[in-house]
């Protein structure tokens, strides 16, 4: 649960200098897509249309032809399994209803968004700082966290192993009771360094 992180969090911050906390939702999102602005930190389709919960064509296709959509492809500071020259597939990027088995695997068994980081989409939904809101209107433009006073709901990002890959976009979002513990729930920590 979140509510479950901040105790964590609260023990993490008694080993030593510097701050441990939740990402913002727009920190969160900022790391996610490592300097794009694609729907998926590897690009913007996932070789198939817009809204299908998953389709048989598991490849992304880089170029194209006609009849073959075209996918700008944000090249991974790792480079992927050998054998793939010109051909990516979707489980080799995020843990979704297809690859997963239906539970949650390891960290770093996926090829990591150009910031380095693995697991931003798929495998576990993430909690942030934020408490939900229904939109943007109104939120904060310096990356803060967006407070709901009254309210436990808390945003939950990069959405888990039982979502259609689909739906495991750098934007969606999701929402829970802050004292609900879930199966597809996890967590990602920020670390401020001391000040000098």
């Amino acid at each position: 649960s979140w509510d479950e992180c901040h105790l964590f969090l609260a023990k993490l911050n008694e080993t030593g200098p510097g701050t441990y906390r939740l990402p913002t939702e727009a920190e969160w999102e900022y790391a996610c897509r490592a300097g794009t602005s694609n729907r998926f930190y590897f690009g913007n389709s996932l070789g198939c249309p817009d809204g299908c919960e998953d389709c048989e064509a598991d490849t992304l296709v880089i170029g194209g032809k006609e009849g073959v959509l075209e996918v700008e492809f944000i090249k991974p500071k790792t480079p992927p399994k050998i054998g793939l020259p010109t051909q990516y597939y979707r489980k080799d990027f995020m843990w979704y209803c297809l690859n997963s088995d239906f539970k949650t695997h390891s960290a770093r068994q996926k090829i990591p968004n150009g910031f380095g980081l693995y697991d931003m989409l798929g495998n576990c939904d993430e909690w942030v700082l934020d408490g939900f809101n229904g939109d943007y209107v109104g939120a904060p433009n310096d990356g803060s966290a967006w407070e709901t006073p009254g309210s436990d709901r808390r945003v939950l990002r990069g959405g888990h192993y039982q979502g259609t890959a689909g739906f495991l976009r750098s934007a969606s979002r999701d929402s829970e009771e802050k004292n609900i513990r879930t199966n597809v729930s996890g967590f990602r920590v920020v670390w401020t360094p001391p000040p000098l």
